[in-house]
């Protein structure tokens, strides 16, 4: 594609500029074998690729969330049929990882028995509450009650596509924390019909709906059990360290229990907590039970505590604005270097600054100021470690709050306790969030999406939609991490999925397309994989196509893959959705994108073949790993290979370089070969010519000779 793009158009790119909506368009007939090659000859540019890194305090990536987004691809039906009356739903596989979990740890309230009888009698059930009381995972307890796994449906699923949607035999659904505008639109009759239909199938729905939702409960009572009541939180406790520690023994039990009757856990579990903060203390007290924490560190931690930390260092009056300033720097940039540090706190201080009275003084700061006894006041501390830099290790010097609870206390505490406080806040975070260093920026967006969840309208308002209709990338990479944090909240998911495909339609400005698709290529990505996938593969349904929206659509299910390879679901619902995408009868372009995708998926995606010994390419890994993956592997490399307009770059390039591997790695040869095969043996004479002919070149070669071509000539 790079032939469809001007030399003033890259200088404009290597610089952070978008360019504008004059850049010509592509059609379908106009690609090409060569088109193909100059893409795949792109390196692929970084943006967002720092979005779980700066995300992380704030979505808790690697611990439970992982729980939520590692789900297996179900079904995806009517992705390609955008003529559709009614689109289906689409529908993903909760994790057996998380499945469980929950069946481990989940402790039964009173209402418990009464949801049940509701769904069993009904087959369908709304559970209505405020956030954090475990709807969702009551909703999933439920159903394996009944059924061996639990499917998530879309929670922006209307009512229409909802009433429509075909429901299959013998399954547990479930649609978690159910859209405002949709929820409020459940009416009796339609639930007896849903009721009908799932009693007919022998499958069951449950529906959580936020109760700051207005719903008709008379309306709807046959099928509404509002949930207010959480577990006996010993207990939960106890059941989430247990899980997470399988080796505990009587001992290990014991000890356990002695820390859960300690008196700090005991006011914690007693000021009515919410039940993610629960399974958090439990993380921390595994620590302390394998000796990699002290009780009292892990105390502190704890958010309850850190939170009564905060508002008492706050209301002392002895500190300083200096001090203060530098209190809300920390809770965005914890962990940064000291220079940053230094640079953002002095544009909060000076926004925060009264004006100066001209009769005083001007007092300039002493050269002898202490930056330990600096940072001491607020709670913080230098630290060094070492970090690989072009030119070999070099020392870096970072500052963090002692305490790492505190970050997001302080952020929470300046919120909700001094309005007057918002309008340089906002202002302050809107310059960092498009700051040309990419740690600053980061940071910044990051909080943002912290924040919106206290006014989400604000921050969309003020930050968030203006940085994603800017003409620059680093805006949108900034918005598409604060919507990314944000998608994370059960409560606001809708919100964030509905917005990003209203910035997908057609018509929508490009530069809100660009963000919607750096927003699917990362975090929002992650936590639902399906509704990106599907999103992305419909924005190359077209007849004539931006180049540079093709090119961050590819660039964003790389990202996506990538992010979490060395999980085989994750990566199954990748490939079947390429599966999918490449079969899209009628669309050219689509066709080639996705062929491209996998291409660029086979070249660059490497995994660690074992410590010290190299690594592989990912997709010729999952071959002998994973043999769902592989048939899916096999049909793209056979669709690639077919492909007129991918063929040339699948052998020339890909195809050859895993040849190199598999011969200088022996381990590679059985599951390379059973694929060579498979290509070789798929029914068309032109196909078997096609590999033979590769084959035979790769012996014939005297600077590339093969040894595994030769002996696969033999097997075929």
């Amino acid at each position: 594609m790079s032939n469809e793009i001007s030399a003033d158009e890259s200088q404009e790119r290597a610089v952070g500029f978008v360019p504008g909506p004059t850049a010509n368009e592509i059609q379908g007939d106009q690609i090409s074998q060569s088109s193909a090659e100059d893409w795949l000859k792109k390196e692929q540019h970084s943006a967002a690729q720092f979005s779980q890194k700066y995300a992380r305090p704030y979505i808790n990536v690697g611990q439970s969330s992982v729980d939520d987004v590692a789900n297996t691809m179900y079904k995806t039906i009517n992705i390609y049929a955008p003529n559709a009356v009614h689109s289906d739903v689409t529908v993903d596989q909760a994790a057996e990882m998380e499945l469980r979990r929950i069946r481990a740890t989940y402790v039964h309230p009173r209402p418990y028995q009464r949801a049940l009888n509701i769904l069993n009698t009904r087959r369908v059930l709304v559970l209505w509450g405020e956030a954090a009381y475990g709807k969702a995972t009551t909703a999933v307890r439920l159903l394996l009650e009944t059924y061996p796994t639990v499917f998530r449906l879309d929670p922006t699923t209307d009512i229409d596509r909802l009433r429509d949607h075909e429901f299959y035999a013998d399954q547990g659904y479930i649609i978690d924390t159910y859209s405002a505008e949709s929820a409020q639109q459940l009416k009796s009759f339609l639930l007896g019909r849903l009721s009908n239909t799932l009693q007919n199938q022998q499958s069951a729905l449950v529906i959580t709906i936020d109760a700051k939702v207005q719903i008709d409960r008379a309306e709807v009572s046959d099928y509404v059990l509002q949930w207010r009541e959480r577990p006996a939180y010993d207990k939960l406790l106890e059941q989430h360290v247990t899980w997470l520690n399988p080796t505990f023994d009587e001992y290990s039990l014991q000890e356990l229990r002695q820390l859960i009757a300690e008196p700090q856990v005991q006011e914690f579990l007693h000021s009515n907590p919410r039940i993610g903060d629960v399974c958090e203390l439990a993380a921390l007290l595994k620590r302390v039970l394998d000796n990699d924490l002290a009780f009292d560190q892990a105390i502190q931690q704890v958010a309850f505590f850190a939170d009564n930390e905060v508002q008492e260092w706050f209301a002392k009056p002895l500190h300083t604005l200096r001090e203060r300033s530098l209190m809300i720097t920390l809770a965005v940039f914890n962990g940064a270097t000291q220079d940053i540090v230094n640079m953002a706190d002095d544009k909060l201080y000076h926004l925060l600054e009264p004006p100066s009275d001209p009769e005083q003084p001007h007092v300039a700061p002493s050269f002898f100021e202490s930056v330990r006894e600096r940072f001491r006041a607020v709670c913080a501390s230098q630290k060094r470690f070492a970090e690989k830099t072009q030119f070999g290790m070099t020392d870096t010097t970072v500052i963090e709050f002692d305490n790492p609870a505190l970050q997001r206390a302080v952020l929470d505490h300046i919120w909700n306790e001094y309005p007057r406080l918002h309008t340089p806040l906002i202002q302050w975070l809107g310059q960092l969030g498009c700051h040309e260093n990419e740690e600053v920026q980061g940071r910044a967006a990051a909080a943002v999406g912290w924040l919106a969840r206290f006014d989400f309208k604000a921050m969309l308002n003020e930050l968030i939609t203006p940085w994603a209709a800017d003409e620059r990338w680093q805006p949108h990479a900034a918005a598409a991490l604060a919507l990314g944090v944000l998608a994370y909240d059960d409560t606001l998911a809708p919100n964030i999925i509905e917005l990003l495909r209203s910035w997908c339609r057609a018509k929508s400005p490009r530069a809100l397309k660009l963000t919607a698709i750096l927003a699917y290529g990362s975090l929002v990505g992650e936590r639902f994989p399906n509704i990106a996938l599907q999103r992305l593969c419909l924005l190359t349904q077209v007849q004539r196509a931006d180049p540079i929206i093709l090119d961050e659509v590819m660039y964003s299910v790389v990202r996506l893959f990538l992010a979490r390879q060395h999980e085989v679901e994750h990566v199954r619902k990748v490939l079947e959705s390429l599966v999918l995408w490449t079969e899209a009868p009628g669309y050219t372009i689509a066709i080639w994108t996705g062929l491209l995708i996998f291409l660029r998926l086979a070249e660059v995606a490497r995994i660690e073949a074992k410590p010290g010994e190299g690594h592989w390419p990912t997709l010729l890994w999952l071959l002998m790993e994973d043999e769902e993956s592989a048939k899916r592997i096999t049909t793209l490399w056979q669709r690639a290979l077919a492909n007129r307009l991918t063929s040339r770059q699948a052998l020339r390039n890909i195809l050859r370089r895993w040849v190199r591997i598999v011969d200088n790695d022996t381990r590679l040869e059985p599951a390379f070969e059973r694929l060579v095969v498979a290509l070789a043996d798929t029914g068309d004479e032109n196909d078997r010519e096609r590999i033979v002919a590769f084959l035979e070149n790769r012996v014939d070669d005297p600077k590339d000779q093969s040894r595994i071509a030769a002996r696969l000539l033999t097997r075929i």
